[in-house]
């Protein structure tokens, strides 16, 4: 019996392209690439509500429970919260009752700080909002403060360096409103809140703890401007030290 050579070689030339083939269809399977990490960003939570007396409240994002410690004046680090926008936050009180609820978007290079404000009794005297502005570096030797407008009986404020005649750190703030961070003197000692306008002097702030260089605060004014609120619910200022 003789072999075809010519039918032999086109035979094997056959095969060989066969695998060639499926070799690189294979090549070619490449896993999907994996989606990028979760990216998340620190929250802080402030109850500045005016009238539940010394009980704490409770903050959501979302169906998480940021917190249900909060008390009166003192700021939380409530963990991190997932990046995204349109996040809702909500606050309780302690009986489980809504102080209300806010959209809020949360981003890396951001400072987020949520705040429940105002009365809980009576509807629509509470507010639930956020503040979230861009944290750049402080210049070197100095500090940046960012103002919080947390008074929901307070009007329009102006705040100012040393008194109601000194530099501006904030102008045309209303409530649930916050300014860019400033940059202000390490010796700076008191702010000056007015009414916008007409420079009526609504609280002089002292700053008892010095500042610290190259730090960055948050001077929230918080609390009621009604005469009959008690001592420890009337209108008052915090500088708060951004959470790292």
């Amino acid at each position: 019996m003789s072999i075809d050579l010519r039918s032999l070689r086109a035979f094997g030339a056959a095969i060989l392209l066969g695998v060639t083939i499926i070799g690189a269809t294979g090549c070619g399977d490449d896993p999907a690439p994996a989606p990028p990490p979760a990216r998340y960003a620190p929250i802080t939570v402030f109850n500045a509500v005016t009238d539940i007396g010394n009980s704490a409240i409770s903050f959501k994002i979302g169906s998480t429970l940021l917190t249900a410690n909060a008390l009166f004046g003192t700021p939380v680090v409530a963990g991190n919260a997932l990046v995204g926008t349109g996040t809702e936050v909500e606050a309780f009180a302690g009986g489980g009752s809504s102080l209300g609820k806010s959209t809020v978007g949360i981003d890396t290079n951001k400072s987020v700080w949520i705040i429940a404000a105002g009365a809980a009794i009576g509807a629509g005297n509470s507010a639930v909002f956020g503040v979230s502005n861009d944290e750049p570096t402080p210049p070197p030797g100095k500090v940046l403060v960012r103002v919080i407008h947390a008074s929901n009986n307070a009007p329009e404020l102006d705040a100012r360096l040393d008194d109601a005649f000194g530099t501006q750190l904030a102008t045309g703030l209303v409530f649930k409103e916050s300014g860019a961070f400033v940059s202000i003197p390490l010796a700076t000692t008191k702010i000056s809140f007015t009414n916008t306008g007409v420079n009526t002097e609504l609280l002089l702030f002292s700053i008892d703890t010095p500042l610290v260089a190259d730090k960055v605060y948050n001077l929230v004014i918080f609390g009621s401007t009604d005469v009959n609120a008690a001592a420890d619910r009337k209108l008052q200022a915090k500088m708060l030290l951004e959470p790292a």
